[in-house]
């Protein structure tokens, strides 16, 4: 268990390292969070992130549009002492996706081989029902340039709420962030995940995530629901569409 702190042990940074992930499309690189479920790994980034990963051919003569989804990876580099020492490499498929155009900019990626070795925790959620209050210490885990295998923690503060754009609903942090942060993990000093990030203002050090309320209720729609809470039963996510915008 953890206990919240003004800033985290050195059992949180492991927590958090181990659970983050970089995110290696066809066009860039992103970040994603680790969900163990059963012998499943599953990989929580943003749709932008792998939008690159789908392909769409119109058929001319029938007036209708075959769509596919290349595979992709996700990885890690382990460090000793400053120096990496070894990347780990997982093949995924896309298996659930919402838009970043008009929908919740989430995607969930399924690690293809079941108990993948290297891939040991899980991320925690922060579940509980009252919003986590402003100005609070937070810390993003990510990729920033797409270097690194996701071995960029940074410290950012949770600075609004409730944030619009496009009528979609985020919270505001402030967070140095570059291009490869997208999708990854915002955690508070405990080691639990508040909240995704997924945009960010120009040269203004602000960033909007998806907060784990929002998600949840994403979750909940699309079939998801055991991702964020473990109570629930896991489904087979390649049963159903991988779209739902």
């Amino acid at each position: 268990s953890f206990s919240i702190a003004a800033s985290p042990d050195e059992k949180v940074v492991d927590h958090l390292l181990s659970t983050s992930v970089t995110v290696s499309a066809p066009d860039g690189t992103g970040s994603g969070a680790v969900i163990l479920r059963g012998d499943r790994a599953y990989i929580l980034t943003a749709a932008h992130v792998v939008a690159a990963c789908k392909k769409s051919i119109t058929l001319p003569l029938f007036s209708t549009t075959s769509t596919s989804w290349s595979e992709l990876k996700v990885y890690q580099e382990r460090l000793e002492e400053g120096d990496r020492v070894v990347r780990i490499e997982w093949i995924c498929e896309v298996v659930r996706y919402n838009n970043a155009d008009d929908g919740e900019d989430l995607a969930v990626l399924l690690v293809k081989k079941k108990s993948p070795p290297g891939l040991k925790t899980s991320t925690n959620f922060y579940l509980d029902k009252k919003v986590p209050r402003i100005g609070l210490d937070l810390f993003h885990v990510g990729s920033p340039t797409g270097e690194g295998g996701s071995n960029s923690f940074i410290p950012a503060t949770l600075s609004a709420h409730g944030r619009k754009l496009q009528g979609k609903n985020y919270d505001q942090i402030t967070c140095p962030t570059t291009f490869g942060s997208s999708g990854g993990l915002v955690a508070l000093s405990d080691g639990r995940y508040i909240g995704m990030l997924q945009r960010k203002y120009p040269d203004s050090g602000q960033c909007l995530i998806k907060p784990i309320r929002e998600i949840q209720k994403w979750g909940k729609k699309v079939g998801v629901e055991f991702l964020f809470d473990p109570t629930k039963p896991e489904s087979d996510l390649r049963s159903k569409p991988i779209e739902d915008n």
